[in-house]
C-alpha cells in the first residue's frame, strides 16, 4: 500500500479512469442519448429526459420523460436499443445477444410544471432545472498549444488507451477475442514544477473469450499504451500493467454488472481531481442544464486557457429552473493569470451566458449543420478531443473579439 500526502495544493501523483463505450454504464448512456438525438433530429423543440437501465438478468428498461412532436413506437425504441447495442460489437458469441435481449419501454411525458417554466420564447428559453455545472482546462506545457486539447493528462491517457484498444478490435481479427467491455486506469507521478515524469501504473480490465490468455493481451495493448505515452514524453514497462486482476474478464457488459445512465459523471468530466456540480450530462435535450451548461463551462475555461489568459481555468455556473442564464458565476484560475483578473472579467462580460444562446451558439439544435453526435458524446465522452466521427464546438478556441458572436 503506497500513502502519499499533497505538498501544499500540489499532488505529486495523479490518477483517473476510463471506460469503454460496451461498458454497461455506458451502453446505458448511448441508448438514451441516441434516444435524444433521434427525437431532436426530427423535432428540435423536443424535450427529453431518457434513462436507460441495463439488468444482469436480463431485461433493458427505457424509461423517462418526453413531450415530441415526433412519434416513436415502443417497438421503434426497442429497434434503436438493439441496434445500438449491435453496434458496440456484442453478439450472441460474446454473450449478449441484442436480438434476444427483453426490453421495457416506459417513457412518459414531461411534467406541465417543469415545461411552463422552460418553454418561453425561444430567445429566453428557461433553464430545465435547477443544478450546478463546471467547466474546466488545464495546459500541459510540454505540448505545443495548437496540439494540446487543455484536459487533465490522466483523463487523456485512460481515454485514449481505450480508443486505440477499441479501434484495434474493431478493425482486426483480436474483435474476435477481445469483447466490448474494458476499463482503463493510470497513475501519474509528478515533479514539484508540475511536469509529469512517470507512469506508475496501468490498470486494464479487457473483457475477453475463453480464445486467448492474459500473456497475448498484454501483447496485443503494448503498442496501443506505448504509443499514447510517446505523445507525452513518457514510457512504461509493461510487465507491471496490472490487467484482469481476477484472472480472467469473460462474463462481461451487462450480464456481468448491471448498467445505468449517468453512473459515470466524474469519467464524463475531469477526473477526481475536479470538482463536478453532480449532474449526469446524457439523455437531455439541450434545454437541460446539465448537459448544455457544463459545455457553456468548458467553452468559457477553454477560451482562456486557449488564448493564453491562463495555465488553468475552473468554471462553476449556478442555475435555477426557468431562469434564462446562471445566477451566479465564478471562475478560478489558480493563481495562473498572466493578465490582470479585472482585465479577464471585463472579456468575459462580453459573452452572452444564456441558455438560449449556448444552445445556438453550439448547434445543438442544428445537428445537421454542427455534426453534433450525441451517442459518441456519450460513447467517449463530451470534453477533450476525440476522433470519434463527432464535433465538440465547445472545443473551439476563437479570438477574444469573437467571443460574443461566435457561433458553430
Amino acid at each position: 500500500m503506497d500513502i502519499q500526502a499533497a505538498t501544499g495544493k500540489r499532488f505529486l501523483h495523479k490518477s483517473a479512469e476510463f471506460v469503454s463505450p460496451g461498458h454497461p454504464d455506458r451502453t446505458a448512456d448511448g441508448i438514451s442519448a441516441l434516444v435524444v438525438e433521434t427525437h431532436v433530429r426530427h423535432n428540435p423543440a423536443a424535450h427529453v429526459a431518457a434513462e436507460t437501465l441495463l439488468t444482469s438478468k436480463g431485461p433493458v428498461i427505457m424509461a423517462g420523460e418526453i413531450t415530441s412532436s415526433y412519434q416513436i413506437s415502443p417497438d421503434g425504441y426497442k429497434a434503436l436499443a438493439r441496434g445500438y447495442i449491435r453496434g458496440l460489437g456484442w453478439t450472441k458469441d460474446f454473450g449478449y445477444d441484442p436480438d434476444k435481449i427483453e426490453i421495457q419501454v416506459l417513457y412518459n411525458s414531461q411534467s406541465t410544471d417543469i415545461a411552463q417554466g422552460v418553454e418561453k420564447a425561444r430567445k429566453k428559453i428557461g433553464a430545465g432545472d435547477q443544478g450546478i455545472t463546471t467547466g474546466y482546462a488545464i495546459r500541459k506545457h510540454w505540448l505545443p498549444l495548437r496540439e494540446d486539447d487543455l484536459m487533465p493528462l490522466t483523463v487523456v491517457l485512460s481515454r485514449d488507451t481505450l480508443f486505440g484498444i477499441d479501434q484495434l478490435r474493431r478493425t482486426s481479427k483480436i474483435g474476435k477475442v477481445l469483447k466490448p467491455d474494458m476499463k482503463s486506469e493510470f497513475i501519474i507521478s509528478y515533479n514539484t514544477k508540475g511536469r509529469p515524469v512517470e507512469a506508475e501504473r496501468i490498470v486494464l480490465a479487457l473483457s475477453h473469450t475463453e480464445d486467448i490468455g492474459l500473456e497475448e493481451i498484454r501483447t496485443i495493448v503494448r503498442p496501443v499504451i506505448d504509443r499514447v505515452l510517446d505523445q507525452h514524453g513518457l514510457t512504461f514497462d509493461m510487465k507491471k500493467a496490472y490487467i484482469n486482476g481476477t484472472g480472467r474478464f469473460i462474463i462481461a457488459g451487462a450480464p456481468g454488472d448491471t448498467g445505468l445512465t449517468g453512473r459515470k459523471l466524474v469519467i464524463d468530466h475531469y477526473g477526481p481531481s475536479v470538482p463536478i456540480g453532480g449532474g449526469a450530462i446524457h439523455g437531455k435535450d439541450p434545454s437541460k442544464t446539465d448537459a448544455t451548461g457544463a459545455q457553456m463551462a468548458r467553452w468559457v475555461a477553454k477560451q482562456i486557457v486557449g488564448n493564453n489568459l491562463a495555465d488553468q481555468c475552473f468554471v462553476v455556473l449556478t442555475w435555477a429552473i426557468g431562469y434564462p442564464a446562471p445566477l451566479k458565476i465564478l471562475v478560478d484560475f489558480a493563481g495562473t493569470e498572466k493578465k490582470p483578473i479585472r482585465k479577464i472579467i471585463n472579456f468575459l462580460k462580453k459573452i452572452d451566458w444564456s441558455l438560449a444562446a449556448a444552445i445556438d451558439r453550439f448547434g445543438f439544435r442544428r445537428l445537421s449543420e454542427s455534426k453534433i453526435s450525441y451517442p459518441k458524446l456519450a460513447a467517449w465522452g463530451p470534453f477533450g478531443r476525440v476522433e470519434d466521427g463527432s464535433a465538440r464546438p465547445w472545443e473551439t478556441v476563437v479570438e477574444i473579439k469573437k467571443w460574443k458572436n461566435w457561433r458553430v
